[in-house]
């Protein structure tokens, strides 16, 4: 059996005509309300919010275990001072740690991590603090696109700026979708190149259809909209610091080697997004997660981090720690040869990053096993994985 990790594009999408732009995009069911950019990759999009809100200085509090592509953005291309809030092991956050190191070190950006699509902490709480201090408050809703809050309203809404990377819930190749109210997110004149991740989509495809029990894939580990704002969408967003977009000058020792080119997705991409049904894309989510976890959960080789589903969340998958002799190193890589779907989310730090020294990080970052839920999972995905991790501990043991 093979099933990809991630929802991809169908190659048989390309032969269709692009008609305009996709409904939900404006529609405030799904997308939080205010200006928005969409770019091949979300970081672009965060450099260009951050850059028209004039950050440039001082200290950028972020998660211990947060994702490199946003510790290096704060750190290298505006030259803050990372610092680091405690993350539980389950990937909660301790929220009155976190509201007490805003008010002691008044920081310029605040960043609060969305994991896998499910509300962190109390955010009106943090809100409130960063407000009191002046600092900019990033949602990083990457895997929550769609997901909502225990009060109903939707992942990001209540930030200064919220990112979602789309290729993470839907299947296209590039997507960063970028919310910042009061901001301006000008257009990239360039378009992705996306005739590889066309070639990439047929095969996958083919190896779905072989139904391969080990995948010739090579293995890599992981170190409220208006009109006028949609009709901007297919000419798009945003220069930023990566282009020639406003702000404060980039140290020149830092980001010249660091800087992302600001481009739109492609046609393949933009194919993608219109194929898009969100509330066929939730509810299919959810039924796989509830499936998932349940079976999962009746291992005594594994410890399930992610909580069973609240309304309205939209999961991007189950988090585990494998307990006992196997690793979640081994588990992902034995996983993997069988053709079923897992990752590992490291989150690397590069040698020039201020590193976390506490608080829960370097163990998630050894032991998290996620395994996704995504809509284009066939059913027989959830038991073949749990029966799989069943036999792969034993075989071990």
């Amino acid at each position: 059996m093979y099933v990809h990790h991630a929802p991809y594009f169908r190659p048989t999408w390309f032969s269709a005509r692009e008609v305009g732009i996709p409904e939900w995009l404006t529609d405030g069911r799904w997308v939080p309300p205010g200006e928005f950019g969409l770019y091949t990759h979300a970081r672009t999009g965060l450099a260009a919010a951050l850059s028209d809100r004039g950050v440039g200085d001082g200290v950028a509090l972020v998660p211990s275990y947060a994702p490199p592509s946003v510790v290096g953005l704060l750190h290298r291309e505006f030259g803050l001072r990372v610092e680091y809030f405690p993350v539980r092991g389950d990937l909660t956050v301790p929220t009155d740690a976190a509201v007490d190191l805003i008010r002691r070190r008044e920081p310029a950006v605040v960043v609060l991590i969305h994991y896998l699509g499910f509300e962190t902490g109390d955010v009106d709480d943090v809100a409130a603090a960063a407000d009191a201090v002046g600092a900019v408050l990033v949602e990083d809703c990457a895997r929550g696109l769609f997901s909502r809050r225990a009060d109903g309203s939707l992942l990001g809404s209540v930030g200064d700026v919220a990112t979602f990377s789309l290729r993470k819930t839907l299947p296209v190749p590039n997507g960063g979708l970028v919310v910042a109210p009061g901001t301006r997110l000008p257009s990239p004149d360039a378009e992705a190149r996306e005739a590889s991740a066309l070639v990439r989509s047929l095969f996958v495809a083919a190896q779905e259809r072989l139904d391969s029990p080990a995948p010739s894939i090579p293995l890599r580990k992981p170190i409220a909209a208006t009109t006028k704002h949609a009709t901007a969408l297919w000419q798009l967003t945003s220069t930023s610091r990566t282009g020639a977009g406003p702000g404060p000058a980039s140290r020149a020792d830092s980001t010249a080697d660091h800087r992302v080119p600001a481009r739109r997705p492609g046609r393949v991409s933009r194919l993608g997004l219109l194929r898009c049904r969100p509330a066929e894309i939730v509810a299919a989510r959810r039924a796989r997660y509830r499936d998932l976890r349940e079976r999962l959960e009746s291992l005594d080789c594994l410890s399930v981090l992610t909580p069973p589903l609240a309304d309205g969340t939209c999961p991007y998958g189950v988090g585990v720690r494998p307990l006992g002799a196997v690793s979640a190193d081994a588990l992902w890589t034995a996983l993997r040869e069988r053709g079923l779907p897992a990752e590992m989310l490291g989150w690397a730090l590069g040698p020039d990053v201020p590193r976390p020294d506490c608080l829960g990080a370097a163990a998630l970052r050894r032991s998290l096993l996620v395994l996704p839920t995504h809509q284009q999972l066939p059913p027989a995905s959830a038991p073949r994985t749990a029966e799989a991790i069943r036999r792969i501990v034993a075989e071990r043991r």
